[in-house]
């Protein structure tokens, strides 16, 4: 099943943000765009809520 361009420019949108949220996490804001496109932006976000960020030393 194909999305239509606006819906797959809107989920790519998304995980970019949920990426940009993530950059201060282990694994950064690659790891955590990539796996916000595996597993939807908005899982990715609410474990982002749910865990805590890297600390900085």
């Amino acid at each position: 099943m194909l999305l239509h361009p606006t819906a797959l420019v809107a989920y790519v949108l998304l995980c970019l943000v949920v990426g940009f949220c993530g950059r201060n996490r282990a694994i950064g804001f690659p790891g955590v765009f990539v796996v916000s496109v595996l597993i939807t932006p908005l899982v990715m976000g609410l474990l982002l809520i749910l865990t805590a960020p890297k600390i900085q030393s």
